[in-house]
């Protein structure tokens, strides 16, 4: 008996991507000149609205430009789905031994579900290519990327890299008076 070439009893395999190799040369990077650069270059879209808190000085050891990835790739999601004139907040706290950056828009919010999609978190797929990549990037540096409802509404991304450590300084030593 012939099978129906119409017909197809096996289901198709799709061949997995293959993973992209996205390579990191960390170095320190200041925390607040690389995200007044990533607001500068949305300017144009944003105005003003992006609103910045980062202590002066914070740095985190993490390859410059896969940072920058990151940052821009969460502020334009921010920008693509808050409304028009809605501030952006971005904000940096550290402990001693990483970074939290938040990216905080006033858009509509993700479900749980969409939440856990958007990471890539539901069904072993990532979500979509940006944050693909911005998740891929903060992995590689042994950070991790999660997103959360907003406490005004809308969501609030953060993600962590490792803090660089701050270079000691020698210090004086007092000589023993006689």
């Amino acid at each position: 008996m012939r099978a129906d070439p119409m017909v197809d009893r096996t289901p198709p395999t799709i061949p997995a991507a293959p993973r992209r190799r996205y390579p990191v040369r960390p170095s320190r990077v200041d925390v607040r000149t690389a995200i007044e650069r990533c607001v500068g270059r949305h300017r144009p879209v944003a105005g003003d609205r992006v609103v910045v808190f980062v202590p002066d000085g914070l740095q985190v050891n993490a390859d410059p430009d896969a940072f920058d990835e990151v940052m821009c790739a969460l502020l334009s999601n921010a920008l693509k789905f808050a409304p028009p004139r809605s501030p952006i907040h971005v904000t940096a706290i550290s402990d001693e031994s990483q970074v939290v950056i938040t990216v905080r828009d006033a858009g509509p919010g993700l479900s749980p579900e969409q939440r856990s999609r958007v990471l890539g978190r539901s069904n072993g797929h990532r979500g979509e290519r940006g944050l693909e990549k911005v998740c891929r990037y903060v992995e590689l540096h042994g950070g991790r990327v999660w997103v959360e409802r907003a406490p005004e509404g809308g969501a609030a991304f953060s993600f962590t890299f490792p803090r660089a450590q701050q270079q000691s300084r020698p210090r004086p030593v007092r000589a023993a008076s006689a």
